[in-house]
């Protein structure tokens, strides 16, 4: 049996740069399997690099659970960072070096799913699964 894991992530931060902050929320065949709400990430960092620790959290959460079979799971991830669908999906290239390795992490977690797909939504789908 396929495993679907459905991911919405978004992070920010106050100040840009400034202090960083990021959620995820997964389920797992529809039901709830991991959530983390305003997690902290530390001074002086983008929106950007955020959002991709928020995703890069999330992608762990499943690969390096023992209970779960990374290369049988399908993922949807869904954000609404434009930039880091676009750069995940191959669609926009890396230009920043200091996304170039968040990039490089989030792209070797997911070699180790069976599939995935990354899906751009609007900010109001963030704001209602994670509150911000």
């Amino acid at each position: 049996m396929v495993d679907t894991f459905e991911i919405v992530f978004d992070g920010g931060s106050k100040g840009n740069p400034g202090k960083a902050y990021g959620s995820y929320d997964i389920e797992r065949n529809g039901e709830l399997y991991d959530r983390k709400i305003e997690m902290q990430y530390g001074d002086n960092m983008t929106n950007n690099q955020a959002e991709y620790i928020s995703l890069i959290r999330a992608l762990k959460a499943i690969v390096e659970n023992p209970r779960v079979d990374a290369t049988k799971a399908h993922l949807i991830i869904r954000g609404d960072s434009k930039l880091v669908i676009s750069q995940i999906t191959g669609v926009w290239k890396v230009k920043n070096a200091n996304m170039q390795p968040l990039w490089a992490e989030a792209g070797g977690l997911l070699t180790e799913v069976g599939s995935w797909e990354a899906i751009w939504h609007d900010r109001s789908n963030s704001v209602r699964k994670l509150g911000h």
